[in-house]
């Protein structure tokens, strides 16, 4: 064998060496691609059951707030005729006041008108 020959082998020795290489760093490429894909799968069903059991969680508080406003609408709607009763009344007794007065100073003046006579 000559020299040249030599050279050429070696040369396609380190040709088949790099092309191995290429095809493990490939197949390493696919693994981690691989790994990848299953770590991204996990994340994406995590994700998914959490918003599932988030939408619960607000379904839940939705239904709360409606028991909650069911509850406390009748109490508000109490308290307003409540309210207005109270009102009404603070009327008639300042009508009934001022009629008192009226009455009073009538009578003042009938005194003073039986009075002079």
């Amino acid at each position: 064998m000559s020299i040249q020959n030599i050279d050429g082998l070696i040369d396609e020795l380190y040709g088949l060496k790099r092309k191995i290489d290429q095809e493990k760093d490939f197949s390493n490429f696919l693994k981690t691609k691989e790994k990848i894909s299953k770590i991204a799968s996990k994340n994406i069903a995590n994700s998914s059951q959490i918003i599932t059991e988030s939408k619960l969680q607000i379904e839940q508080a939705e239904k709360k707030i409606e028991i909650r406003d069911e509850t406390i609408n009748p109490i508000k709607k109490k308290i307003e005729e409540i309210t207005k009763a109270i009102s009404d009344d603070n009327l008639q007794i300042d009508e009934k006041l001022k009629m008192k007065e009226t009455i009073k100073n009538t009578i003042e003046q009938l005194k003073k008108i039986l009075i002079s006579k």
